[in-house]
């Protein structure tokens, strides 16, 4: 694993969120995730950097 990437996981661990899927989906990187609640996310992005961004941003709130 890359540094960024790898602290947006450690960040969406510690925020309570368990990845389930990380993989290609039709040309583009999906990123699923189940949050501490029991609900599905699904980050669809073209690269994988840029799902956990896009997740972090998402459902972290960070800026």
């Amino acid at each position: 694993m890359r540094g960024k990437r790898r602290i947006r996981e450690k960040r969406l661990k510690k925020g309570g969120w368990k990845i389930l899927e990380d993989g290609k989906f039709n040309g583009k990187h999906r990123l699923v995730l189940e949050g501490p609640d029991g609900n599905q996310v699904v980050i669809e992005a073209p690269t994988r950097p840029r799902a956990y961004l896009k997740a972090e941003k998402e459902l972290l709130a960070v800026k």
